[in-house]
C-alpha cells in the first residue's frame, strides 16, 4: 500500500510542478524577451553563393552567363570578366530538446533559477532569436511542426513549458532538413549507457550538435557543513554523510571527472559541450549558444 501511496505521491508533484511552469509561461516569456534583447541578432549567412547582401567571393565570368552579373570595376582590375558573388542567406533548423527528469527542479538557493528553469530560460530566448531572424526550430520530440513566426513561438513556447518528462522518439519533423542543429540541455546525470544511445539516436539524423551541461551552484562545489542527508531524485535511497567537508574535495574530483566525460563524449561524435553554473547571468552562455549556431 505505501509503495502504491508513494506513486500517486510522486506522480502529483510532477503535475504540480508542471502546472506551476505552464502558469509562469507569461512571466517566463517575458524574461526570455528581455534577454534576447541583449543579444545583437542578424540573418545567417551561409558560405554559398545566393541571393544574399552580403559580400562573398569574386570569380571568373563562365560563357553563357547573363553580362549584368558582371562587375566591370573588378574584371578591369583583374584584366578579365569577374562576377560578384553574396552569401547566401538560408536558414538551417534548430531541434531542442531539454531534461525534463526531476533532478533538473533542484535548486540549492530560492534566489537562483533550478536547472529546468534555466534552460527553459536558454532554449526560449534562443528560440526568440532565431524567429527574428526567420530560421525554423522545433522540439527534437513532440509533434510541433518546424517553422517560424509570431504563431509559432506562441505553440513552441506553451509545447516547451508544458513537458512532464521527458521524451525521447524524434519529432516527425526532425528528418525534414539536411542540415541544422540539436541542442541538448541537461544536468547529463543519467546512466552512461542510456546517454550514449541517446545521443546516438539524435545524431544519426546527421545534424551538428551542442550538448549544454547545466549544474547548480552546490553540485559543483558541495559547500555544505557538518551531517546532511542526501536523497535521490528518482528513488527513495538516501545517503547520511556525517561531516561533509570530509568528502568535498573527493566529490569535487568527481564531479570534474563527470564534466570530461560529457566532453569527451560530444568529441566523439563532433559536438560541442558548454558547460553552465546556473547562479551565473543566462546572457553571456546565450550569447555563446547564437555564435555556435551561426548567430553575430
Amino acid at each position: 500500500m505505501k509503495s502504491i501511496q508513494d506513486h500517486y505521491r510522486k506522480v502529483n508533484e510532477s503535475r504540480a510542478a508542471a502546472d506551476e511552469l505552464v502558469a509562469g509561461l507569461p512571466a517566463l516569456t517575458l524574461s526570455a524577451e528581455k534577454l534576447s534583447r541583449m543579444i545583437i541578432n542578424g540573418p545567417h549567412g551561409r558560405r554559398r553563393s545566393g541571393e544574399g547582401q552580403d559580400f562573398w567571393q569574386f570569380r571568373p565570368y563562365e560563357a553563357g552567363e547573363e553580362a549584368q552579373q558582371i562587375d566591370w570595376r573588378q574584371s578591369a582590375k583583374r584584366q578579365s570578366p569577374h562576377i560578384r558573388q553574396s552569401e547566401q542567406q538560408t536558414s538551417d533548423a534548430m531541434y531542442f530538446w531539454l531534461d525534463r527528469s526531476r533532478g533538473m527542479s533542484y535548486r540549492s538557493d530560492r534566489e537562483i533559477r533550478s536547472k529546468e528553469e534555466y534552460g527553459l530560460l536558454l532554449i526560449l530566448s534562443l528560440a526568440i532569436l532565431l524567429d527574428r531572424g526567420e530560421e525554423d526550430y522545433t522540439l527534437i520530440s513532440g509533434e510541433l511542426s518546424l517553422s517560424h513566426g509570431q504563431l509559432h513561438l506562441d505553440h513552441f513556447a506553451r509545447a516547451l513549458v508544458e513537458r512532464r518528462k521527458s521524451s525521447y522518439a524524434l519529432n516527425k519533423n526532425a528528418t525534414k532538413r539536411t542540415t541544422g542543429h540539436v541542442l541538448m540541455v541537461s544536468d547529463f546525470l543519467m546512466n552512461e549507457e542510456h546517454l550514449e544511445d541517446l545521443v546516438e539516436e539524435f545524431s544519426s539524423i546527421g545534424r551538428r550538435g551542442i550538448f549544454l551541461h547545466l549544474a547548480d551552484p552546490a553540485e559543483i562545489t558541495l559547500p555544505f557543513e557538518g551531517r546532511i542527508k542526501f536523497s535521490h531524485y528518482q528513488d527513495e535511497d538516501t545517503v547520511t554523510i556525517e561531516k561533509v567537508s570530509e568528502v568535498r574535495e573527493a566529490y569535487q574530483s568527481r564531479f570534474k571527472s563527470h564534466c570530461k566525460n560529457i566532453q569527451k563524449l560530444a568529441q566523439k561524435i563532433g559536438w560541442t559541450y558548454l558547460f553552465a553554473d546556473t547562479s551565473e547571468p543566462a546572457v553571456d552562455i546565450l550569447a555563446e549558444l547564437m555564435h555556435q549556431v551561426g548567430g553575430r
